[in-house]
Order: structure tokens, then sequence, then C-alpha cells
């Protein structure tokens, strides 16, 4: 892929001021305004079968001489998170809503943006079913962690422990939690 890259490349009047590639995530940026951007993803898409431009969840702008990243949801994007009436236990829903905004909270650089993003989001909720109260709690509870604390790396390691994966059904809920406390008890 890459040698078809620099081969379109190299053929550009017009051309990113920096272009990186992993695996099939592309970033460059672009110093040369809207049209020109249009047409250079066009001839992209157009120069050969397997090369096409494929954008992450982040947009990155320029907004007044600074960079400010965004959250980007392509078009083909459904937002079709669990619906709150679905038989999934309360926990994962709540978790959708509390990662989510961890996840805007990250890409998100202005706070503006972010406010106007996580109220889309919001209304994302809703249309699954989700109460307001239960969005907002949550939302809140995920805002008092800071952004910089967000962005830190963190080195984890995962404690010694034996993974359980089974299909969730709400009439066993009761015997699953039985079964792994007898387990969990067995091993002390």
């Amino acid at each position: 892929m890459a040698y078809l890259e620099e081969r379109f490349l190299d053929q550009c009047t017009v051309r990113p001021i920096t272009y990186s590639r992993y695996i099939d995530d592309t970033f460059f940026l672009w110093p040369h305004g809207k049209r020109s951007l249009t047409r250079f993803i066009d001839k992209v898409n157009s120069f050969h079968l397997q090369l096409n431009l494929h954008f992450l969840d982040i947009q990155v702008a320029l907004v007044n001489d600074t960079i400010q990243t965004f959250v980007f949801k392509k078009p083909t994007d459904r937002q079709t998170y669990k619906s709150f009436t679905s038989s999934h236990s309360e926990h994962p829903k709540i978790s959708i809503i509390y990662y989510q905004t961890f996840l805007y909270k990250r890409v998100c650089s202005g706070y503006n943006n972010l406010n106007i993003q996580l109220n889309e989001l919001t209304k994302q909720f809703m249309l699954r079913g989700y109460p307001l109260k239960l969005i907002r709690k949550n939302m809140e509870r995920a805002n008092k962690v800071s952004r910089q604390e967000l962005l830190k790396y963190k080195n984890v390691t995962s404690p010694e422990r034996t993974i359980f994966t089974a299909n969730f059904l709400s009439h066993c809920e009761r015997s699953f939690q039985t079964l792994l406390n007898s387990v969990g008890n067995s091993r002390k």
C-alpha cells in the first residue's frame, strides 16, 4: 500500500504538509483549503481500487490558527448503542454512557466542542430509550475525571485471573453469579 501512496503523492502538484500511515489509518495535514482537499481525496480514491482515505473517529481542524480535535462520525455510522429496554443487566448500559463520555473527553480539544458533542451523544442515547436523568448522572460522573488525566499513559498490568465468557441470559444471572462466587472462593 505504501508504494501506491508514494506513486500517487509523487504526481500531485498540491500535497499535504505531512502524510503518515499506521496499518490502514492515515493522517495528514492539509493547509490548502476545503475545495482542494475535496479534489485531493477524490483523486486518491480514483487512483487505485485499493487506495482509499478513511478517517478515524477523530477530526483534526485548524480553527483560528489553533489545531482542534473533534469526534468524527462517518456517514455510515448509525450510532446504534444498546437499547435501554434490552435484556442486558443495568451495568453495561451505564458503562456505555460513562465510557463514551470518556472517549469524547479524550478526543475533543475544546470545552465548547465537547459540550456540543456531548449534547449530540445525549440525544443518541435518548433515541435508544435511555432516561435523561441516568445519562446526565453518568456523564457528570465521567466529567469528574480531567482530560489531562484521561490522556496520561497508564502502564496496566493484568492480575492473574481466569476469564469466563458466556452469553447473557437474564433468567440464568443468579446461577452464573453463584458459580462465579464458588470458583472465586475455592481459589482463596
